[in-house]
Order: C-alpha cells, then structure tokens, then sequence
C-alpha cells in the first residue's frame, strides 16, 4: 500500500521539527562536572532528593523543582551531568507536547498530534536557544 504524500510530509516536517531538540539533548552529554557539581552530587547523595531540596531552600536556593532533581539525580554520580541534560529535554519536550495537543484538541483541530509534536520540538529549541 502506497504512502499518502500528506503522510510523508508530516513525517518528514516531525523529523525536521525534532532535529534541533533532539541534537541539544544529544551534545548534552558532552557536559563535565565543574567544581560546584561535585559538591551538589555529594550533598544530594547524602541527604537524598527530599533532605537537599529542604537544605537548599533554607540556605541557598528558592528553586525547589531544580534542588529536588539534583538532589534525585544525585544517585547517579558523576554519570548525572551527563545525563540531565538529555532527561531535561525530553520532560520539556513531553510536557510541552502535551500541552499543546491538549490545547489543539480543545479547540477541536483534526490530526493536531502531529502538529502538536513539531511546535512542541520548535518551541524547545527555540528556548533553549533563546537563552544563549
């Protein structure tokens, strides 16, 4: 059975819509520990995700979202910095999707899947330019 042509092009406008995010969570594991990471992947270790996200909001930090995901990915060692940035991506990504297919499918747009997914993709790496 033959492709429908409108098929191949969403593929193909999913695929160049995903290249930039996911090139962005792939050259993120090119990251290494700077000296400030140690000492986050050892406290997080020691007081486990609950424990540093609590001692980071009273000392240092009002970020408790990013303190709970060192203090979870802390597990990983030195293997975390080179992972988040990928994990992160893919969150962003997945919620960003979901988001919008929610919105496309309130607004009762047909076939909003595959445009859901190439905004979603634009949009994050659209960010994660934008903060360069």
């Amino acid at each position: 059975m033959p492709f429908k042509r409108s098929s191949i092009l969403q593929a193909l406008m999913i695929a160049l819509a995903l290249t930039p995010a996911l090139l962005y969570a792939y050259l993120g594991q090119f990251s290494r520990p700077m000296g400030d990471d140690y000492c986050e992947i050892s406290a997080g270790r020691e007081l486990g995700a609950w424990g540093y996200m609590a001692h980071k909001l009273a000392t240092l930090s009002g970020g408790y979202a990013n303190a709970f995901f060192k203090g979870a990915a802390a597990a990983l060692d030195i293997l975390a910095v080179r992972i988040t940035p990928a994990l992160i991506v893919l969150l962003w990504l997945g919620g960003l999707f979901w988001l919008i297919d929610e919105g496309l499918t309130r607004l009762k747009i047909s076939h909003s899947r595959p445009l859901a997914l190439a905004i979603a993709a634009l949009g994050v790496a659209g960010a994660i330019n934008g903060s360069h």
